[in-house]
């Protein structure tokens, strides 16, 4: 295939310039300079020279040793730029010599100067993991010595023992790293926004900074102006190409287009002498709608049936086809798929609707102020007990957040910060201490959410409320308890506010999926367990032309160590859940607004101990959108393991847009082992045998890491070709943390080579530009 490669997108667009700017107005507000007008050179290293932080001289020759004075005086003019404290850094670096110096000096440079312009955070996003957490005796392991001699920034006799605190999402919140840490973690960690570039380069093949080694005035200058071009202000002085901007939004119409085709998608299925899935079925046809009577024998759509209560009742054979009627609603129902049954829509308008949702939350009458505090905030309580919710889907795109609380087996408590992230006996006493939970207290921020549901709730843990639990046999646990609902909205009473609100409370319409079923032209809503699930003894469903959203975020466990799994404490439900077996199509759904995975597929039941092969399965065609991680398939094994593969597994021609972009999704950010993308491979080693492809997708923007592979492992990778990735230039696309292979690719020939995809295409977004786009 031909390579189609549009990489970095706003480094083409400094070759359109930034005419028009004004000479007179700063960047950030520094009174002396003012942004160049005038085409901006494509080089860093000649717009150094363009901003005006050094005259060029061509007796300087670019690859000597850059000396201590003209590294300050190179960030002096950065931080001038920068509206910074120039004062300050001048007075810090007045005794700057003429020694050369090295590249981790240039790093201290780096984070004292950015300190002067306010900018030592780690760029929105993962931040590279390359040198994150480690501590002075471990830097050997990339290769690099630890030198001294920083004669600068010595202070007070005290080297190195000033506390930098890291916004990254990839360190502890607040971690103590003394300036030697920080400086390098730091320079991977800052990029700079117009070409995804970290400060300092760093070196794939060996591993390395190359610390050790004389930097360069060339690599100096291009270290400040990636420190100056990292800060969005400047990136938003560069146009974007208009190359660029026609593929973006030729890409986002794509999108809508596909979504709007399968939202008004017609049912296509018929009778037929052959089982044909999704085309036809043999057997007897049965019919269920909102104005139908439970009387009738259910056969036409004259006297059809109203209930999935009765639909479940009937004894239904292989073959036969149940059709609901199409602008209908079912709440908080589940069908008990049986083997070989098609279950479609008929009539006109939107698709029949299977929902989770117990009720609608609209109307002012439902809500009662219960709190209003100091602050102007005002906290509401629902009329009546509700089940635990998910989220509340106040908008199609807008939900509450939920403020999980953890059940001790007496009352509800926050969860401490420690115990939401370690499993250790401290973290378990920190848990133990922590006060009941107080609405008024932890309802911190505007349209959040707590519910109350301890009703019901056993005294001991551990407590499962959905899945399944080994026992000797499967059993499946679906507790169901209740309590007062709080939600925080400070703009006023959320039933007037929100009228087509609805709660994801833990009602699956979809739960453990039969063999050879078939689900079509369905809208599947408002769940806060798995919208659908295949168990791993089913193989043959097949889903298509569905609308798949607002599922996931209940709580699925409570329990006192790691058998929760994701998190310590409290385990929640995922998305739209998947299917760990054999002969499955997802084809042409719309899938949206999911707590983690839009779609998963798994080799390992990873508390019942029992393990399958995922084999034969496509999923093509699809729309993910707000999907906390869209697409991930993944296995539990430590180590590789023939006997848990993925063979002939298809991702083909899906389109995956804003992956974790909604607040109230799984960010990763408190879970161990489930981390976020448009793709991921999670778990250990994912065996495959050369059959598992990813091919011609679209993997367009996620808060976060858009392609993450826990373990990577270059001879398990599938078949990564012609696919479009597109991400945000303050991001990043690429993500591992499988030790000792630390790597996070932001350039595009990284995203190629390391995925093997010489086809792709690359493209780095604006996120000030396409953050926020109209979907």
């Amino acid at each position: 295939m031909k390579k189609r490669v549009l990489a970095l997108a706003l480094l083409v667009a400094v070759l359109t310039g930034c005419a028009g700017q004004d000479a007179s107005s700063p960047v950030t507000g520094g009174a002396a300079w003012g942004f160049p007008e005038g085409p901006a050179p494509a080089e860093e290293y000649e717009r150094f020279f363009w901003y005006g932080f050094g005259e060029e001289n061509p007796d300087r020759d670019p690859s000597a040793a850059a000396t201590e004075k003209e590294m300050a005086d190179m960030l002096a003019a950065v931080i001038e730029a920068a509206g910074g404290d120039v004062e300050g850094w001048r007075e810090l670096t007045a005794h700057a010599s003429d020694e050369g110096i090295y590249r981790d000096y240039c790093a201290m440079f780096l984070l004292y100067a950015a300190e002067h312009m306010d900018a030592t955070e780690f760029t929105m996003g993962f931040a590279p993991y390359l040198l994150g957490g480690r501590t002075d005796e471990n830097w050997d392991a990339f290769g690099t010595d630890i030198r001294g001699g920083y004669r600068l920034f010595e202070e007070f006799g005290e080297n190195w023992d000033r506390v930098c605190v890291s916004v990254s999402s990839q360190m502890e919140d607040r971690q103590e790293m003394n300036y030697l840490n920080a400086s390098q973690n730091f320079v991977v960690s800052r990029l700079s926004l117009i070409t995804g570039e970290p400060l300092l380069d760093f070196d794939y093949g060996t591993f390395t900074m190359h610390l050790t080694e004389p930097l360069t005035y060339e690599d100096a200058a291009v270290a400040a102006v990636r420190l100056f071009e990292s800060l969005p202000e400047t990136a938003e002085r560069f146009p974007e190409d208009q190359a660029v901007t026609a593929r973006v939004e030729e890409l986002l119409q794509a999108g809508r287009d596909r979504r709007d085709a399968v939202l008004a998608s017609e049912t296509a299925i018929a009778k037929g002498d052959t089982f044909v899935p999704g085309e036809t079925y043999t057997g007897t046809a049965y019919y269920v709608s909102n104005s139908g009577d439970d009387a009738n024998d259910g056969l036409s759509p004259e006297t059809a049936w109203a209930t999935i209560d009765r639909l479940n009742a009937q004894p239904l054979q292989y073959g036969d086809a149940v059709f609901f009627e199409r602008g209908g609603v079912w709440r908080a129902a589940q069908v008990y798929t049986k083997p070989g049954v098609t279950y479609s829509a008929y009539g006109e308008g939107n698709k029949p609707g299977l929902y989770g949702s117990v009720e609608n939350g609209g109307g002012a009458e439902k809500w009662t102020l219960w709190h209003e505090g100091e602050d102007g905030s005002k906290i509401w309580v629902y009329d009546r007990p509700m089940l635990d919710c998910g989220s509340i889907a106040l908008t199609d795109t807008l939900g509450a957040v939920k403020v999980q609380g953890f059940w001790n087996g007496e009352c509800f408590q926050p969860v401490s910060e420690l115990w939401s992230t370690d499993r250790t006996e401290e973290a378990m006493a920190e848990q133990a201490a922590m006060p009941e939970f107080d609405p008024a207290e932890q309802l911190t921020e505007n349209l959040t959410f707590f519910c109350e549901a301890g009703s019901g709730l056993p005294d001991s843990l551990p407590i499962y409320l959905s899945g399944w639990v080994d026992t000797g046999e499967r059993e499946q646990y679906c507790l169901t308890a209740d309590g007062p609902l709080y939600l925080r909205c400070d703009g006023g009473n959320p039933g007037e506010l929100y009228p087509d609100m609805e709660f994801l409370s833990p009602c699956a319409p979809f739960d453990g999926v039969a063999d050879d079923v078939v689900i079509d032209n369905l809208a599947v809503l408002y769940t806060g367990r798995n919208i659908l699930s295949v168990s791993p003894e089913c193989e043959g469903v097949l889903v298509q032309n569905c609308e798949l959203g607002w599922g996931g975020g209940c709580a699925a466990s409570y329990a006192l160590d790691t058998i929760t799994g994701y998190a310590a404490g409290v385990q929640r439900n995922g998305g739209v859940g998947g299917a760990s077996s054999s002969r499955n199509t997802f084809r042409n759904n719309y899938v949206h607004e999911t707590y983690q995975e839009g779609l998963g597929l798994e080799t390992a039941i990873e508390f019942s101990g029992q393990a399958f092969d995922v084999t034969d399965v496509t999923i093509e065609g699809n729309v993910f959108y707000h999907c906390g991680s869209a697409l991930i398939y993944f296995n539990w094994d430590e180590a590789a393991n023939p006997d848990h593969q993925f063979r002939n597994v298809s991702f083909r021609d899906n389109l995956v847009f804003y992956s974790t972009m909604s607040d109230w999704v799984d960010t990763g950010e408190d879970v161990d082992g489930f981390t976020t993308g448009a793709f991921t491979i999670d778990g250990g080693p994912n065996m495959q045998d050369g059959t598992v492809e990813v091919r011609d997708n679209v993997f367009f923007a996620a808060r976060e890491c858009l392609v993450y592979i826990r373990t990577y492992v270059p001879e398990y990778l599938p078949d990564f070709e012609g696919n479009i990735y597109a991400q945000f230039s303050d991001g990043v696309f690429l993500s591992s943390v499988s030790a000792p292979n630390y790597w996070s690719a932001n350039a595009a020939e990284g995203v190629r080579e390391t995925l093997f995809d010489e086809s792709g295409e690359v493209l780095s977004l604006s996120r000030s530009r396409w953050g926020e786009a109209d979907w």
